[in-house]
């Protein structure tokens, strides 16, 4: 505090030293350069650039005066910092072995030619230049000899921790392995508990239930090698020869039709800021667990959309608020439907491709379709790879990921807000028809695998 108020920051963080060291050294600043761009005195920034020539360190040295002082204001330390080293004494034997593995494997680097793994005062070089100096990353690597896919790694790094230090994931693993030889079990044992938990959470789990600190890494690279991963599950209905003949029949009359123009193929999905979750641990080609979607807690979170799209445009985006039954559906067709019919000038009937939902197929609905002129024509059961829409409403969720991670949606509203923007300024009927002509190609290979899916 003294100091501080004498207007002299003697003691400078890990990062401000090496600024002066770098900034001297690798940029040849001047001193007084260094002080009037950093706001630092000039005296600290000579004891230090005279404390790296000497010692090629920048860490601070305290005299033995203070020590002594320690002792005499606590003659109990040396004993308690004893008894600390015994009980730590496996984490200081994993950062010896840690400086170890970075000896070797700097060594190993650096024989192949692409030193991934740089010294302390090169780590600090690039976070600098970076940050101080307005470097970018190409023009880092063109001046100090970096690959860029090492500066990013430690850019990122420094980004998400403040640190450029390195973490050896294996020795940690192999040690805890050691230490918790129930590990592998307990997190397995997680796992099959819940299909699609998350390495964090399983993590978090350990620590709470059992006291023990581990890695969401170390929990994924422990999976891992029991042969399972964290994948994307892909729900295919197997089919039934049935389902087969039926979808080489759809595909039949879809291609003899000569009125392809007036054909929307429909849809509805779901737009949710509540990150359901699509991926499972699995152990190969099996499937260790059938996820299932759970009732939506967050009715003001989510947004149950409807679409359609054809070779000539599309319709508005229909948001439905309320359960979809019937009735619902109809007043959907009604509004969006019509009003696409009567925009496009279509006269007669529209051929409206949708699922077998029992809101799309009742009774009710049939006979207001036949008022309205609507064609109804079925997809086979089981058969999304057979509707053009599917493959739209995958590019507006991969867009709607991205707004949702850039900015913080709590309501409803505006979650159709942004929908309704990705909708008119991002899908362009170039895609629509793009998606469309793609299942138009895929048809006669499904025809050549009598009705299977084309992987």
């Amino acid at each position: 505090m003294e100091v501080e108020e004498q207007g002299d920051k003697k003691y400078l963080t890990e990062e401000e030293r090496w600024l002066i060291v770098i900034a001297s050294k690798y940029f040849h600043l001047t001193q007084k350069e260094i002080s009037e761009r950093f706001n630092f005195q000039q005296s600290t920034i000579s004891r230090y650039l005279q404390r790296y020539n000497e010692t090629g360190s920048i860490e601070y040295k305290f005299s033995n005066c203070g020590r002594n002082m320690m002792i005499e204001e606590y003659p109990q330390l040396p004993e308690l910092i004893r008894h600390e080293m015994v009980e730590l004494k496996q984490k200081y034997q994993q950062i010896q072995i840690s400086q170890q593995i970075y000896n070797i494997l700097e060594m190993e680097v650096e024989e192949q030619g692409d030193k991934k793994y740089l010294t302390e005062e090169e780590r600090w070089l690039i976070v600098i230049a970076s940050k101080y100096f307005h470097l970018t990353q190409k023009e880092i690597s063109e001046r100090f000899n970096f690959q860029q896919s090492t500066i990013s790694r430690y850019l990122q790094r420094y980004n998400e921790t403040g640190s450029i230090e390195y973490k050896f994931s294996n020795c940690g693993r192999n040690m805890m392995i050691e230490e918790y030889p129930q590990l592998p079990e307990l997190i397995r044992h997680e796992m099959v508990e819940d299909h699609q938990i998350k390495s964090r959470q399983i993590s978090y789990n350990l620590e709470n239930k059992n006291g023990i600190e581990v890695s969401h890494q170390t929990v994924c690279k422990i999976l891992n090698n029991q042969g399972f991963n964290y994948d994307r599950i892909k729900i295919c209905h197997k089919l039934t020869e049935y389902n087969k003949n039926q979808r080489i029949q759809y595909i039949n009359e879809i291609s003899k039709s000569k009125k392809l123009n007036k054909y929307i193929y429909s849809d509805e999905s779901i737009f949710s800021i509540d990150k359901f979750n699509s991926f499972q641990w699995v152990n190969g080609q099996e499937i260790t667990g059938i996820y299932e979607k759970k009732e939506n807690q967050y009715q003001n979170r989510y947004s149950h959309v409807w679409a359609g799209i054809s070779l000539s445009g599309r319709t508005d985006l229909y948001f439905h608020t309320s359960k979809v039954d019937s009735d619902a559906y109809i007043e959907c067709l009604n509004q969006s439907l019509l009003s696409y019919k009567k925009q496009m000038k279509i006269r007669g009937y529209v051929y409206l491709v949708q699922d077998g939902a029992p809101s799309h197929t009742s009774q009710k609905t049939q006979d207001n379709c036949d008022n309205e002129k609507i064609k109804i024509i079925q997809l086979p059961p089981w058969s999304p790879d057979l509707n053009p829409m599917e493959l739209i409403w995958n590019i507006m969720k991969c867009s709607f990921k991205k707004q949702v991670t850039s900015k913080q949606f709590q309501t409803k509203k505006q979650i159709e807000t942004c929908l309704q923007t990705i909708w008119r300024d991002e899908i362009t009927q170039e895609q629509v028809i793009n998606c469309i002509n793609h299942v138009s190609v895929i048809m006669p290979h499904i025809i050549e695998l009598n009705g299977e899916y084309k992987n």
